[in-house]
């Protein structure tokens, strides 16, 4: 069953999971996707965790200095017609106009359009799209969540919630409490994506490691899945 920590560090707040293991010793893992991932001994507390990954605080900062220099860099989003938003994998302009009604969002053939009070106004239509982005991900995840448990009955799969949670370096987590966590912003990746962090997260409500034991298990769910991870890193960015 994984634990999460979080320490502070010159001023940087480094969150980590912990993973239990047999091991007599404490490891730090800093992953490409900036994930910080801690594997102890079970006879530690987790404030002796928390200690230790203090003490090595300086150290998992350079590792994530150096691994986001390699990151790209994301142009700031302006929310003006013509920008280039993703959908399901796919790339729709957008298309920003006065509302002659409610406000609303809409996808029409290469564009997602946008009706707003103010057009002018980026945050407010920032403000409509996001929620558009997020009730359509609401329905699609519940959607692959239940399409995943039933394909994959025999291996056990469950997920007693499923919740939105804005995270800044992963694109989604289980809980001790059965609680699968999904990016929001997951829902511009293509749906293969969207299924390979679906059945990943879920695969960790039989094994809640990281281990070689997690790894045959998702193999045997989705054989295909580090295909499908490579192209989640290139295509969808956090």
């Amino acid at each position: 069953m994984s634990e999460t920590g979080s320490i502070t560090f010159a001023g940087r707040t480094i969150d980590f999971t912990v993973t239990r293991s047999e091991a007599a010793r404490l490891s730090i893992t800093v992953e490409p996707d900036l994930t910080v991932r801690v594997v102890a001994p079970k006879v530690h507390s987790l404030p002796e965790v928390i200690g230790r990954v203090r003490r090595r605080g300086a150290w998992i900062v350079r590792q994530l200095d150096d691994l986001e220099r390699f990151l790209p860099k994301q142009p700031p989003r302006r929310y003006v017609s013509g920008e280039s938003h993703r959908y399901l994998g796919r790339q729709y302009r957008l298309k920003v106009q006065k509302a002659d009604g409610p406000c609303a969002v809409k996808l029409k053939g290469a564009y997602i359009q946008v009706a707003a009070n103010a057009p002018e106004d980026t945050e407010e239509v920032k403000s409509l799209l996001d929620d558009w982005y997020r009730q359509h991900a609401r329905v699609v995840f519940e959607a692959r969540v239940a399409e995943a448990i039933d394909r994959h009955r025999r291996h056990g799969l469950r997920c007693e919630r499923l919740r939105l949670q804005t995270m800044k370096t992963r694109w989604g987590s289980y809980t001790a409490t059965g609680t699968i966590l999904l990016n929001p912003a997951l829902i511009m990746a293509p749906r293969a994506c969207i299924d390979y962090v679906v059945i990943h997260e879920l695969c960790h409500s039989v094994v809640p490691h990281h281990g070689p034991k997690f790894e045959a298990l998702l193999t045997r769910c989705l054989p295909d899945w580090r295909e499908r991870k490579a192209r989640l890193e290139t295509t969808a960015k956090i």
